[in-house]
């Protein structure tokens, strides 16, 4: 996934990549290289019934610079 973020007058590409696929449970994004030092994006998927489910998202992330 190729995204172009707008930060003031600059345009920046951030490039993150699919991992971890689990069908119908997970699947995490993860920065490959942009703005931050480390991001990481999980996706977690539970059951709840026939007909329903609960989604959580957990998001890890470090700032440039060690910031």
């Amino acid at each position: 996934m190729v995204l172009g973020v707008r930060s003031g007058p600059f345009r920046l590409r951030w490039i993150a990549e699919h991992r971890n696929y689990k069908e119908s449970r997970l699947f995490r994004d993860v920065q490959v290289s942009g703005l931050l030092a480390r991001w990481e994006h999980t996706h977690r998927v539970e059951p709840d019934g026939p007909d329903a489910c609960f989604l959580e998202d957990d998001i890890t992330y470090a700032l440039p610079f060690g910031l």
